[in-house]
């Protein structure tokens, strides 16, 4: 199947509909081929090709995640990058397998976390979900609640309310303590009334455990 000509830059498509509508298609079908040949424009394409590519492959991960498992590693090995719609791309894609490939997420974590440091907002968000889904684990929880504790800490305020929500319910009650802390030496949530209110009532919750 040749999928270069179906994408939307090769149709001088400005929006993504013809990159969903394709995702869609290749879940229906169960097209593992289809899949492959997506991964090889991703690393050969030219840039708007393969940011088309990963567009089509995360739409893929949303609704098959069980279709991406296979090219775990190149999803990974896609992270030594500067291009940055290609970095939160594939930390998006790798946040779907949550579920399916914990063990692989753990081994690679260094790498995902490095590359949303590098990345944008979106990134890290999708990293925060993985940190959740990981610490949520008992066989890992020790070795990444410090680290998701550090992304909360590091947190743009924008964000910082959200990350630690999220957290909340992952930590042991002795862990407790420190996203408390983390909480009380933000200083950026004065100046945002809601957010401020929404982290009193978590150092509530946090405070009864």
């Amino acid at each position: 199947m040749n999928l270069a000509r179906r994408l939307a830059s090769a149709q001088r498509r400005k929006d993504q509909h013809p990159n969903i509508d394709l995702a869609i298609e290749l879940v229906d079908g169960w097209d593992e081929d289809a899949v492959t040949e997506l991964f090889a424009l991703l690393d050969a394409g030219p840039k708007k090709q393969r940011h088309d590519a990963l567009k089509v492959l995360y739409e893929i991960g949303i609704r098959a995640p069980e279709l991406l498992l296979p090219h775990f590693d190149e999803l990974i090995d896609a992270l030594d990058t500067r291009d940055n719609r290609i970095l939160w791309g594939c930390i998006y894609a790798l946040r779907s397998l949550v579920d399916h490939a914990r063990e692989q997420l753990m081994a690679c974590l260094p790498l995902i976390l490095d590359a949303a440091e590098r990345s944008t907002i979106i990134a890290r968000d999708k990293a925060m979900y993985i940190l959740v889904a990981l610490a949520s684990d008992e066989r890992y929880h020790d070795a990444v609640t410090p680290l998701m504790l550090r992304h909360i800490e590091t947190a743009a305020t924008n964000q910082f309310p959200t990350y630690a929500e999220r957290a909340e319910p992952t930590l042991r009650p002795e862990e407790a303590p420190l996203l408390i802390a983390i909480i009380e030496a933000h200083d950026g949530l004065e100046a945002h009334p809601a957010k401020r209110r929404r982290m009193d009532k978590l150092l509530r919750r946090l405070a009864a455990q």
